[in-house]
Protein backbone atom coordinates (compact mmCIF):
# COMPACT_ATOMS: atom_id res chain seq x y z
CA UNK A 1 0.00 0.00 0.00
CA UNK A 2 1.44 3.36 -1.03
CA UNK A 3 1.90 5.83 1.79
CA UNK A 4 0.42 9.27 1.18
CA UNK A 5 2.82 12.13 0.61
CA UNK A 6 3.44 13.43 4.12
CA UNK A 7 3.99 16.96 2.85
CA UNK A 8 0.60 17.18 1.17
CA UNK A 9 -1.22 15.13 3.82
CA UNK A 10 -3.07 13.19 1.13
CA UNK A 11 -5.26 16.26 0.59
CA UNK A 12 -6.93 17.04 -2.73
CA UNK A 13 -5.46 19.70 -4.96
CA UNK A 14 -8.45 21.95 -4.41
CA UNK A 15 -7.95 21.52 -0.66
CA UNK A 16 -4.31 22.51 -1.03
CA UNK A 17 -5.32 25.50 -3.14
CA UNK A 18 -7.33 26.78 -0.17
CA UNK A 19 -4.12 26.97 1.86
CA UNK A 20 -2.77 29.81 -0.25
CA UNK A 21 -2.20 32.81 2.05
CA UNK A 22 -4.74 35.60 1.94
CA UNK A 23 -3.54 39.09 2.94
CA UNK A 24 -6.81 39.86 4.74
CA UNK A 25 -6.01 37.32 7.47
CA UNK A 26 -2.22 37.27 7.45
CA UNK A 27 -1.81 40.25 9.78
CA UNK A 28 -5.02 39.45 11.64
CA UNK A 29 -3.38 36.24 12.85
CA UNK A 30 -0.65 38.34 14.47
CA UNK A 31 -3.34 40.44 16.14
CA UNK A 32 -5.14 37.37 17.45
CA UNK A 33 -1.90 36.01 18.90
CA UNK A 34 -1.31 39.20 20.91
CA UNK A 35 -4.57 41.12 21.45
CA UNK A 36 -4.63 44.25 23.61
CA UNK A 37 -6.37 44.10 26.99
CA UNK A 38 -6.35 47.05 29.34
CA UNK A 39 -5.43 44.88 32.35
CA UNK A 40 -4.24 41.49 31.13
CA UNK A 41 -2.18 42.61 28.10
CA UNK A 42 -1.74 46.41 27.90
CA UNK A 43 1.21 46.00 25.51
CA UNK A 44 -0.86 43.94 23.10
CA UNK A 45 -2.07 45.03 19.68
CA UNK A 46 -5.11 47.34 19.59
CA UNK A 47 -7.66 46.26 17.01
CA UNK A 48 -9.02 49.07 14.85
CA UNK A 49 -8.99 47.00 11.69
CA UNK A 50 -11.71 44.34 11.91
CA UNK A 51 -15.19 45.38 10.75
CA UNK A 52 -17.11 44.57 13.92
CA UNK A 53 -19.60 46.95 15.48
CA UNK A 54 -19.35 46.77 19.27
CA UNK A 55 -21.21 50.04 19.88
CA UNK A 56 -24.53 48.24 20.37
CA UNK A 57 -23.23 45.12 22.12
CA UNK A 58 -24.45 46.00 25.60
CA UNK A 59 -27.96 46.64 24.26
CA UNK A 60 -27.97 43.40 22.29
CA UNK A 61 -26.68 41.28 25.13
CA UNK A 62 -29.41 42.60 27.42
CA UNK A 63 -32.04 42.06 24.74
CA UNK A 64 -30.93 38.55 23.84
CA UNK A 65 -30.65 37.39 27.45
CA UNK A 66 -34.13 38.68 28.07
CA UNK A 67 -35.82 37.33 24.94
CA UNK A 68 -34.09 34.03 24.19
CA UNK A 69 -36.76 31.47 25.01
CA UNK A 70 -35.90 28.18 23.35
CA UNK A 71 -38.39 25.34 22.82
CA UNK A 72 -37.96 21.71 21.85
CA UNK A 73 -38.99 22.62 18.28
CA UNK A 74 -35.81 24.68 17.97
CA UNK A 75 -33.80 21.52 18.66
CA UNK A 76 -35.21 19.81 15.55
CA UNK A 77 -34.69 20.50 11.86
CA UNK A 78 -37.81 22.63 12.12
CA UNK A 79 -38.92 24.14 8.83
CA UNK A 80 -35.66 23.17 7.10
CA UNK A 81 -32.25 24.72 6.67
CA UNK A 82 -33.27 27.88 4.85
CA UNK A 83 -34.64 29.73 7.86
CA UNK A 84 -37.99 29.79 9.63
CA UNK A 85 -41.09 31.24 7.95
CA UNK A 86 -41.39 33.62 10.91
CA UNK A 87 -37.92 35.11 10.36
CA UNK A 88 -38.48 35.39 6.62
CA UNK A 89 -41.77 37.21 7.24
CA UNK A 90 -40.14 39.57 9.72
CA UNK A 91 -37.31 40.31 7.30
CA UNK A 92 -39.71 40.88 4.40
CA UNK A 93 -41.58 43.42 6.51
CA UNK A 94 -38.37 45.26 7.40
CA UNK A 95 -37.01 45.22 3.84
CA UNK A 96 -40.30 46.55 2.46
CA UNK A 97 -40.20 49.42 4.95
CA UNK A 98 -36.51 50.31 4.74
CA UNK A 99 -35.20 49.13 1.33
CA UNK A 100 -38.22 50.56 -0.57
CA UNK A 101 -38.41 47.77 -3.18
CA UNK A 102 -40.16 48.51 -6.45
CA UNK A 103 -42.20 45.33 -5.90
CA UNK A 104 -43.12 44.04 -2.43
CA UNK A 105 -40.72 41.48 -1.01
CA UNK A 106 -42.42 38.29 0.19
CA UNK A 107 -41.05 35.67 2.53
CA UNK A 108 -40.92 33.30 -0.46
CA UNK A 109 -38.24 35.57 -1.98
CA UNK A 110 -35.85 35.10 0.96
CA UNK A 111 -33.37 32.36 1.81
CA UNK A 112 -31.42 32.31 5.10
CA UNK A 113 -27.95 30.85 5.63
CA UNK A 114 -25.13 31.15 8.16
CA UNK A 115 -23.90 34.57 7.09
CA UNK A 116 -23.59 36.74 3.99
CA UNK A 117 -20.41 34.91 2.98
CA UNK A 118 -22.39 31.66 2.78
CA UNK A 119 -24.99 33.42 0.61
CA UNK A 120 -22.36 34.79 -1.81
CA UNK A 121 -20.68 31.38 -1.95
CA UNK A 122 -24.03 29.77 -2.83
CA UNK A 123 -24.73 32.41 -5.47
CA UNK A 124 -21.32 31.91 -7.05
CA UNK A 125 -21.82 28.14 -7.07
CA UNK A 126 -25.23 28.41 -8.72
CA UNK A 127 -24.60 31.21 -11.23
CA UNK A 128 -21.11 30.26 -12.41
CA UNK A 129 -19.22 27.30 -13.75
CA UNK A 130 -15.72 26.61 -12.46
CA UNK A 131 -13.31 29.17 -13.93
CA UNK A 132 -15.99 31.76 -14.74
CA UNK A 133 -15.25 35.36 -13.77
CA UNK A 134 -16.83 37.64 -11.15
CA UNK A 135 -16.15 41.37 -11.48
CA UNK A 136 -15.53 43.42 -8.32
CA UNK A 137 -14.30 47.02 -8.40
CA UNK A 138 -11.10 48.04 -6.61
CA UNK A 139 -10.59 48.47 -3.74
CA UNK A 140 -12.67 45.47 -2.73
CA UNK A 141 -13.55 43.53 0.41
CA UNK A 142 -10.83 40.88 0.69
CA UNK A 143 -13.24 38.28 2.06
CA UNK A 144 -14.81 38.03 -1.39
CA UNK A 145 -11.72 36.04 -2.36
CA UNK A 146 -12.86 33.23 -0.06
CA UNK A 147 -16.55 33.62 -0.84
CA UNK A 148 -16.04 33.31 -4.59
CA UNK A 149 -13.04 31.02 -5.04
CA UNK A 150 -12.55 28.57 -2.19
CA UNK A 151 -15.43 26.25 -3.07
CA UNK A 152 -16.99 27.46 -6.30
CA UNK A 153 -13.63 27.91 -8.06
CA UNK A 154 -14.75 31.06 -9.82
CA UNK A 155 -12.20 33.74 -10.67
CA UNK A 156 -12.40 36.99 -8.76
CA UNK A 157 -11.53 39.69 -11.29
CA UNK A 158 -10.58 42.99 -9.59
CA UNK A 159 -11.60 45.95 -11.75
CA UNK A 160 -9.18 48.92 -11.70
CA UNK A 161 -11.04 52.22 -11.93
CA UNK A 162 -8.06 54.38 -12.98
CA UNK A 163 -9.21 57.42 -11.03
CA UNK A 164 -12.91 57.26 -11.94
CA UNK A 165 -15.36 58.01 -9.14
CA UNK A 166 -16.20 54.53 -7.79
CA UNK A 167 -19.79 55.56 -7.08
CA UNK A 168 -20.55 57.52 -10.24
CA UNK A 169 -21.49 56.55 -13.78
CA UNK A 170 -17.97 57.02 -15.19
CA UNK A 171 -16.77 53.83 -13.48
CA UNK A 172 -19.23 51.68 -15.46
CA UNK A 173 -16.97 51.93 -18.52
CA UNK A 174 -14.10 50.41 -16.54
CA UNK A 175 -16.22 47.33 -15.82
CA UNK A 176 -17.05 46.98 -19.50
CA UNK A 177 -13.35 47.17 -20.31
CA UNK A 178 -12.72 44.42 -17.75
CA UNK A 179 -15.36 42.20 -19.39
CA UNK A 180 -13.72 42.61 -22.79
CA UNK A 181 -10.26 42.03 -21.35
CA UNK A 182 -11.45 38.84 -19.63
CA UNK A 183 -12.84 37.58 -22.94
CA UNK A 184 -9.42 38.02 -24.55
CA UNK A 185 -8.03 35.80 -21.78
CA UNK A 186 -10.68 33.16 -22.39
CA UNK A 187 -12.58 33.91 -19.18
CA UNK A 188 -16.36 34.03 -19.30
CA UNK A 189 -17.66 36.70 -16.92
CA UNK A 190 -20.94 35.67 -15.31
CA UNK A 191 -21.40 38.02 -12.36
CA UNK A 192 -20.90 41.66 -11.41
CA UNK A 193 -20.69 41.98 -7.62
CA UNK A 194 -21.24 45.34 -5.91
CA UNK A 195 -20.78 46.14 -2.25
CA UNK A 196 -23.31 48.87 -1.45
CA UNK A 197 -22.67 50.58 0.94
CA UNK A 198 -19.05 50.01 0.08
CA UNK A 199 -16.43 48.18 2.09
CA UNK A 200 -13.81 49.64 2.58
CA UNK A 201 -14.73 53.10 1.20
CA UNK A 202 -17.74 53.70 3.46
CA UNK A 203 -19.91 55.37 0.81
CA UNK A 204 -22.98 54.52 -1.28
CA UNK A 205 -23.52 54.17 -5.01
CA UNK A 206 -25.64 56.76 -6.78
CA UNK A 207 -28.94 55.64 -8.26
CA UNK A 208 -27.71 56.53 -11.75
CA UNK A 209 -24.56 54.42 -11.32
CA UNK A 210 -26.66 51.43 -10.22
CA UNK A 211 -28.78 51.85 -13.33
CA UNK A 212 -25.60 51.86 -15.39
CA UNK A 213 -24.51 48.55 -13.88
CA UNK A 214 -27.96 47.08 -14.47
CA UNK A 215 -27.74 47.99 -18.16
CA UNK A 216 -24.23 46.58 -18.40
CA UNK A 217 -25.29 43.27 -16.88
CA UNK A 218 -28.17 42.99 -19.32
CA UNK A 219 -25.91 43.80 -22.28
CA UNK A 220 -23.30 41.18 -21.38
CA UNK A 221 -25.57 38.48 -19.91
CA UNK A 222 -24.41 38.86 -16.29
CA UNK A 223 -26.03 38.44 -12.90
CA UNK A 224 -25.93 41.52 -10.68
CA UNK A 225 -25.33 40.74 -7.00
CA UNK A 226 -25.62 43.65 -4.59
CA UNK A 227 -24.11 43.00 -1.16
CA UNK A 228 -26.13 45.39 1.01
CA UNK A 229 -24.97 44.19 4.40
CA UNK A 230 -24.31 47.77 5.64
CA UNK A 231 -27.63 49.13 4.32
CA UNK A 232 -28.94 50.22 7.73
CA UNK A 233 -25.60 51.65 8.89
CA UNK A 234 -25.75 54.89 6.87
CA UNK A 235 -25.51 58.07 8.90
CA UNK A 236 -25.26 61.87 8.47
CA UNK A 237 -21.95 63.63 9.07
CA UNK A 238 -21.15 67.25 9.88
CA UNK A 239 -18.28 67.52 7.41
CA UNK A 240 -20.39 66.38 4.45
CA UNK A 241 -24.15 66.43 5.14
CA UNK A 242 -25.01 65.91 1.44
CA UNK A 243 -23.30 62.56 0.86
CA UNK A 244 -25.11 59.99 -1.29
CA UNK A 245 -27.83 58.08 0.60
CA UNK A 246 -28.25 54.32 0.32
CA UNK A 247 -30.22 53.00 -2.65
CA UNK A 248 -31.03 49.30 -2.84
CA UNK A 249 -31.00 47.73 -6.29
CA UNK A 250 -34.39 46.33 -5.33
CA UNK A 251 -35.79 49.87 -5.26
CA UNK A 252 -35.00 50.55 -8.92
CA UNK A 253 -37.54 49.65 -11.60
CA UNK A 254 -35.71 47.16 -13.84
CA UNK A 255 -37.94 47.85 -16.85
CA UNK A 256 -35.76 48.82 -19.79
CA UNK A 257 -32.59 48.21 -17.76
CA UNK A 258 -32.24 44.55 -16.86
CA UNK A 259 -34.18 41.33 -16.72
CA UNK A 260 -35.23 41.14 -13.04
CA UNK A 261 -34.20 37.46 -12.88
CA UNK A 262 -30.57 38.71 -12.95
CA UNK A 263 -30.88 40.87 -9.80
CA UNK A 264 -30.08 39.58 -6.32
CA UNK A 265 -29.48 41.35 -3.00
CA UNK A 266 -27.61 40.12 0.07
CA UNK A 267 -28.10 41.26 3.66
CA UNK A 268 -27.28 39.87 7.09
CA UNK A 269 -27.12 40.20 10.85
CA UNK A 270 -23.37 40.73 11.24
CA UNK A 271 -23.02 44.43 10.46
CA UNK A 272 -26.31 46.30 10.80
CA UNK A 273 -27.17 44.24 13.87
CA UNK A 274 -23.68 44.04 15.39
CA UNK A 275 -23.63 40.25 15.64
CA UNK A 276 -20.80 38.87 13.47
CA UNK A 277 -20.59 35.72 15.57
CA UNK A 278 -24.22 34.64 15.25
CA UNK A 279 -23.84 33.95 11.51
CA UNK A 280 -27.10 34.88 9.82
CA UNK A 281 -27.34 36.04 6.21
CA UNK A 282 -30.21 36.62 3.78
CA UNK A 283 -30.55 36.25 0.02
CA UNK A 284 -33.35 38.27 -1.56
CA UNK A 285 -34.19 37.37 -5.14
CA UNK A 286 -37.72 38.10 -6.36
CA UNK A 287 -37.79 36.86 -9.95
CA UNK A 288 -35.59 33.78 -10.18
CA UNK A 289 -37.29 30.80 -8.58
CA UNK A 290 -34.86 28.34 -10.14
CA UNK A 291 -31.84 30.06 -8.62
CA UNK A 292 -33.56 30.32 -5.24
CA UNK A 293 -34.38 26.60 -5.30
CA UNK A 294 -30.85 25.63 -6.36
CA UNK A 295 -29.38 27.69 -3.51
CA UNK A 296 -31.91 26.14 -1.12
CA UNK A 297 -30.72 22.66 -2.10
CA UNK A 298 -27.26 23.37 -0.69
CA UNK A 299 -28.48 25.34 2.34
CA UNK A 300 -28.16 22.27 4.56
CA UNK A 301 -24.38 22.83 4.56
CA UNK A 302 -24.36 26.46 5.75
CA UNK A 303 -27.84 26.48 7.28
CA UNK A 304 -28.75 29.16 9.78
CA UNK A 305 -29.01 27.77 13.31
CA UNK A 306 -32.33 27.89 15.12
CA UNK A 307 -30.63 29.92 17.87
CA UNK A 308 -29.53 32.66 15.46
CA UNK A 309 -32.95 32.53 13.82
CA UNK A 310 -34.70 33.10 17.16
CA UNK A 311 -32.36 35.88 18.25
CA UNK A 312 -32.72 37.85 15.01
CA UNK A 313 -36.48 37.48 15.19
CA UNK A 314 -36.47 38.83 18.75
CA UNK A 315 -35.20 42.14 17.34
CA UNK A 316 -37.21 42.25 14.11
CA UNK A 317 -40.62 41.30 15.50
CA UNK A 318 -40.62 44.06 18.12
CA UNK A 319 -41.19 47.05 15.85
CA UNK A 320 -40.63 49.65 18.56
CA UNK A 321 -37.35 48.07 19.65
CA UNK A 322 -36.20 47.56 16.04
CA UNK A 323 -36.76 51.20 15.11
CA UNK A 324 -35.04 52.50 18.24
CA UNK A 325 -32.13 50.10 17.73
CA UNK A 326 -31.50 51.18 14.14
CA UNK A 327 -31.64 54.88 15.00
CA UNK A 328 -29.41 54.47 18.08
CA UNK A 329 -26.90 52.52 16.01
CA UNK A 330 -26.77 55.29 13.39
CA UNK A 331 -26.30 57.95 16.07
CA UNK A 332 -23.46 56.06 17.74
CA UNK A 333 -21.76 55.33 14.43
CA UNK A 334 -21.98 59.01 13.47
CA UNK A 335 -20.59 60.18 16.82
CA UNK A 336 -17.72 57.69 16.71
CA UNK A 337 -16.92 58.58 13.11
CA UNK A 338 -16.80 62.30 13.97
CA UNK A 339 -14.27 61.64 16.76
CA UNK A 340 -12.15 59.49 14.45
CA UNK A 341 -12.26 62.00 11.59
CA UNK A 342 -11.38 64.88 13.95
CA UNK A 343 -8.30 63.02 15.16
CA UNK A 344 -7.21 62.27 11.59
CA UNK A 345 -7.60 65.93 10.61
CA UNK A 346 -5.63 67.10 13.65
CA UNK A 347 -2.79 64.71 12.86
CA UNK A 348 -2.67 65.60 9.18
CA UNK A 349 -3.60 62.08 8.05
CA UNK A 350 -5.60 62.23 4.79
CA UNK A 351 -8.77 60.14 4.54
CA UNK A 352 -11.83 59.62 2.37
CA UNK A 353 -14.98 60.96 4.08
CA UNK A 354 -17.34 58.17 5.09
CA UNK A 355 -21.04 58.07 5.89
CA UNK A 356 -21.73 54.35 5.90
CA UNK A 357 -20.42 51.18 7.45
CA UNK A 358 -17.93 50.86 10.29
CA UNK A 359 -14.74 52.29 8.84
CA UNK A 360 -12.86 55.07 7.12
CA UNK A 361 -10.28 54.73 4.33
CA UNK A 362 -7.04 56.49 5.28
CA UNK A 363 -4.13 57.46 3.07
CA UNK A 364 -0.72 56.63 4.55
CA UNK A 365 1.21 56.64 1.28
CA UNK A 366 3.48 59.51 2.27
CA UNK A 367 4.42 57.71 5.46
CA UNK A 368 5.73 54.60 3.75
CA UNK A 369 9.48 54.03 4.19
CA UNK A 370 10.21 54.37 0.48
CA UNK A 371 8.75 56.62 -2.17
CA UNK A 372 8.03 53.92 -4.76
CA UNK A 373 4.53 53.09 -3.48
CA UNK A 374 5.33 49.37 -3.61
CA UNK A 375 3.81 46.38 -1.87
CA UNK A 376 7.10 45.90 -0.03
CA UNK A 377 6.91 49.47 1.30
CA UNK A 378 3.35 48.95 2.52
CA UNK A 379 4.33 45.73 4.27
CA UNK A 380 7.19 47.51 6.03
CA UNK A 381 4.82 50.22 7.23
CA UNK A 382 2.32 47.58 8.37
CA UNK A 383 5.07 45.87 10.33
CA UNK A 384 5.90 49.16 11.98
CA UNK A 385 2.25 49.72 12.94
CA UNK A 386 1.99 46.26 14.44
CA UNK A 387 5.25 46.73 16.34
CA UNK A 388 3.81 49.95 17.76
CA UNK A 389 0.74 48.05 18.89
CA UNK A 390 -2.02 48.86 16.41
CA UNK A 391 -3.73 46.74 13.78
CA UNK A 392 -5.49 48.21 10.74
CA UNK A 393 -6.56 46.37 7.59
CA UNK A 394 -4.10 46.98 4.77
CA UNK A 395 -4.52 48.16 1.21
CA UNK A 396 -3.08 44.83 0.09
CA UNK A 397 -6.01 43.12 1.83
CA UNK A 398 -8.43 45.10 -0.34
CA UNK A 399 -6.63 44.70 -3.67
CA UNK A 400 -6.19 48.46 -3.84
CA UNK A 401 -4.80 50.06 -6.99
CA UNK A 402 -2.25 52.02 -4.94
CA UNK A 403 -0.49 50.66 -1.89
CA UNK A 404 -0.43 52.69 1.31
CA UNK A 405 -4.18 52.90 1.97
CA UNK A 406 -5.59 51.39 5.19
CA UNK A 407 -9.03 50.76 6.64
CA UNK A 408 -9.60 52.14 10.15
CA UNK A 409 -12.60 50.79 12.07
CA UNK A 410 -14.37 53.35 14.28
CA UNK A 411 -17.27 51.16 15.43
CA UNK A 412 -15.50 50.28 18.68
CA UNK A 413 -15.64 51.89 22.12
CA UNK A 414 -14.08 55.34 22.28
CA UNK A 415 -11.27 54.37 24.64
CA UNK A 416 -10.09 51.56 22.38
CA UNK A 417 -10.40 53.66 19.23
CA UNK A 418 -8.47 56.62 20.66
CA UNK A 419 -5.69 54.39 21.96
CA UNK A 420 -5.41 52.76 18.55
CA UNK A 421 -5.32 56.14 16.81
CA UNK A 422 -2.66 57.44 19.21
CA UNK A 423 -0.53 54.41 18.52
CA UNK A 424 -1.02 55.04 14.81
CA UNK A 425 0.20 58.62 15.28
CA UNK A 426 3.14 57.40 17.33
CA UNK A 427 4.19 54.95 14.60
CA UNK A 428 3.90 57.58 11.87
CA UNK A 429 5.91 60.11 13.89
CA UNK A 430 8.81 57.67 14.01
CA UNK A 431 8.70 57.27 17.78
CA UNK A 432 8.97 53.50 17.53
CA UNK A 433 12.65 54.08 16.83
CA UNK A 434 13.05 57.26 18.84
CA UNK A 435 13.03 59.74 15.93
CA UNK A 436 10.31 62.28 15.23
CA UNK A 437 8.59 63.11 11.95
CA UNK A 438 7.48 66.76 11.80
CA UNK A 439 4.54 65.81 9.55
CA UNK A 440 2.77 64.66 12.74
CA UNK A 441 1.84 67.72 14.87
CA UNK A 442 3.09 67.88 18.45
CA UNK A 443 -0.38 69.04 19.48
CA UNK A 444 -1.50 65.41 19.57
CA UNK A 445 -0.31 65.08 23.10
CA UNK A 446 1.29 61.73 22.33
CA UNK A 447 4.60 61.83 24.11
CA UNK A 448 7.39 59.41 23.52
CA UNK A 449 6.98 56.39 25.80
CA UNK A 450 3.38 57.24 26.68
CA UNK A 451 1.98 54.38 24.61
CA UNK A 452 3.39 50.96 25.43
CA UNK A 453 4.90 49.12 22.48
CA UNK A 454 3.55 45.71 21.55
CA UNK A 455 6.01 42.87 21.77
CA UNK A 456 7.04 41.43 18.44
CA UNK A 457 5.78 37.99 17.54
Amino acid sequence: MTEPNSHEGNVSQRGLDNLKPNPLFKNAMRLMANPYHEVDNPTGIVNIGVAENTLMHADLVERFNKCFNITSFALTYGAGFGGSPQLKEALATMYNERFHPIAPIKKEHILLMSGASAIIDALAYNTCEEGDGVLVGQPLYGGFFFDLQNRSRTKLLPVPLHGADPFGTAAVAQYEAAILDARKQGIKVRVLLLCNPHNPLGQCYTREALKGYMKLCQQYDLHLISDEIYALSVFPTKENPNMTPFTSVLSIDPKGLISPCRMHAVHGMSKDFGANGLRAGALITQHNETLLKSCTMISMFPGISSAADLLWRSVLEDKEYLNSFIEANKERLAASYEKCAKFLRQTGIPYKPSNAGHFVWVDLRRFMPTANNSLEAERKLTDKLLNTGVYMATGESFYTEEYGWYRVTFSVDEKTMMLGLKRLAQALSGEEHGDHDETIPNSLGVQKGEVSLATKN
